[in-house]
């Protein structure tokens, strides 16, 4: 466990990146990607002052280790510290590169990247924040890996997203209450697939996926990328009693926060135009923690207008009738 330091006069900011999804090409000088990249990030920085930047998953693909390096010399040239959990494209290809790519981050001492039990997948970890010796949150970092092989109730066999496996939740339960009774206040799972309780979570707050009238901050704008069937998560984080929050990212078109079940369930703001987006929710997701735990969590989009004009990059549309 790594722990970071939160100064007793100012609240402890973290700033996540989710989903930027380049591959070698889009780094490339003349491609459109890289400036819009790097300047999304620039003006997060340099307005949030973050005491820890994270990255909810989907950083490059498998096998791409130039991507993975030239991703990690961009968080490193911010002189803060950084942690990231895979997405499903980063272990798409099976555990090798996954692993091949998690040894390049662990060579940047400001990574605080760890493998964990390779049991639950890879990079499975925690980050306590601290105020001196007293502990306030910490983050679960939560390997929710790739794909699986589904049986249809007619009998056909599917490939669908994976979900967090059963010895999987069980470990985690297992931590968050080691964490609760060592004296942390709260705690937030930060994760790329979303657990299957957002679906419940978005048509409470989105009848039919396409708006309500709640009070829900943000946006739905394509449907929950869960795996389809119960995963037994929620019950695990009531239980736990100190794990409070959830970050997701994946859905590069939904970044709504839903309080349910006593759980706030939030997707992460998409960083980039990386495989698909829309431009008006391009940003970061800010999370504030002050000396009784998680304070708030609140998305700052940036606007790239300038550097999208002429370029030919489009905003994605979701086909709700397919």
């Amino acid at each position: 466990m790594k722990i970071l330091q939160k100064k007793a006069d100012a609240d402890f900011t973290i700033l996540n990146l989710s989903d930027p999804q380049m591959n070698g090409f889009e780094w490339q000088e003349g491609h459109p990607y890289a400036p819009i990249v790097r300047y999304t990030i620039d003006k997060l920085v340099e307005k949030n002052k973050p005491d820890l930047i994270t990255v909810t998953g989907d950083m490059a693909y498998p096998g791409d280790y130039e991507s993975y390096e030239i991703f990690a010399q961009l968080l490193d040239g911010y002189n803060i510290p950084w942690a990231i959990v895979w997405g499903n494209h980063d272990h798409q290809s099976g555990i090798e590169p996954v692993l091949k790519a998690a040894e390049l981050f662990k060579k940047h001492p400001l990574c605080l990247f760890e493998d964990g039990d390779p049991a639950y997948g890879n990079g499975n970890y925690f980050i306590g924040i601290h105020e001196g010796d007293s502990p306030i949150t910490v983050l679960f970092m939560i390997d929710s890996h790739n794909s699986v092989e589904m049986t249809l109730e007619n009998g056909e066999k599917k490939w669908v997203y994976d979900k967090l496996w059963p010895n999987h939740l069980e470990w985690i339960g297992q931590q968050a209450k080691h964490y609760k009774n060592a004296g942390y206040k709260d705690a937030m799972m930060m994760l790329h697939i979303p657990l299957y309780s957002y679906r419940a979570a978005a048509e409470k707050a989105f009848p039919g996926g396409r708006g309500g009238d709640s009070e829900v901050y943000g946006q739905q704008h394509e449907l929950i990328a869960s795996h389809p069937a119960e995963d037994g998560a929620l019950p695990v984080l009531k239980e736990s009693g100190l794990i409070t929050h959830v970050l997701a990212g994946h859905d590069h078109c939904n970044n709504f926060m839903v309080d349910h079940e006593g759980i706030k369930l939030m997707f992460a703001c998409k960083t980039g135009p990386g495989c698909y987006w829309q431009s008006a929710m391009n940003g970061g997701t800010v999370i504030t923690i002050d000396s009784n735990g998680i304070k708030d969590v609140h998305h700052d989009f940036v606007d790239v207008a300038h550097l999208v004009k002429d370029t030919g990059i489009k905003d994605f549309v979701y086909n709700w009738d397919k």
